[in-house]
């Protein structure tokens, strides 16, 4: 069985991910966010849903706390296409 991305939702505000990648980064190398990833049986409907955490090198620290360790995925640069690449 292949899995397959059905969609990429940012938490962060209420907009599609067609919207969302129309929006420009302040700073690309200095970006993070949350997005839910619906991922499923490829062909299939149905899907589970993953959160997951998406940032630049330089918004590592700030992405993942005081303190705390970076836990997601690391991208070169923060826009849509990369994202969906990852």
């Amino acid at each position: 069985m292949r899995a397959e991305l059905k969609a990429i939702i940012p938490n962060d505000i209420t907009i599609s991910w067609d919207e969302y990648a129309t929006i420009p980064v302040a700073d690309p190398y200095d970006a993070f966010s949350w997005f839910s990833l619906n991922i499923g049986p490829e062909g299939e409907s149905a899907s589970h849903i993953f959160q997951v955490l998406v940032s630049t090198p330089r918004a590592t620290q700030r992405a993942a706390g005081v303190g705390k360790r970076f836990r997601g995925v690391i991208v070169p640069i923060f826009d849509a296409a990369t994202i969906e690449l990852n």
